[in-house]
């Protein structure tokens, strides 16, 4: 019988610890890899998000009248920050709410901030600038970032 244990083979519970630590050496730095790369696809993905949404303002405004409420503009410059926009200028359609991505988080704003220029004798047309600047924090960062986009509406 002492013959038959000295055959059998097998591995110590000593040897399969060290395996296993030996494992999970080689493991950790291809899942902070992984990890890394997951936080560049949030970064790219909350980017976009905001210049989706900019683009959508831009493109309500454009779809407005020139002299629309909402695009007036006072002293020169108007400057709204809003949380909530409603849009109610566009022809048959009813009022629009154009909210932030509940993606970018809680802390997110907007500013859309939009400049008059008068007709001038060297410039036939009206145009006012829309300007559409959104901010928000990512997870695992300290700065904020930060997108702008400017578009133009002109009178018809």
């Amino acid at each position: 019988m002492a013959d038959l244990r000295k055959k059998q083979k097998g591995f110590s519970l000593v040897e399969i610890c060290i395996v296993c630590f030996i494992l999970i050496i080689l493991l950790v730095p291809i899942f902070t890899l992984l990890s890394r790369g997951s936080s560049g696809t949030v970064r790219n993905r909350n980017e976009i998000l905001a210049q989706q949404y900019a683009s959508n303002v831009i493109a309500y405004c454009n779809a407005m009248k020139y002299d629309d409420e909402f695009l007036k503009v006072e002293n020169g410059q108007k400057t709204k920050e809003i949380k909530k926009l409603e849009i109610t200028g566009i022809e048959n359609q009813e009022n629009i709410n154009i909210e932030l991505p509940k993606e970018l988080g809680e802390t997110a704003s907007k500013t859309i901030t939009i400049t008059d220029f008068d007709k001038k004798d060297d410039w036939p047309f009206s145009y006012k600038l829309v300007t559409v600047k959104v901010v928000w924090l990512q997870p695992g960062e300290t700065k904020a970032r930060e997108l702008t986009m400017t578009g133009m509406v002109t009178k018809q």
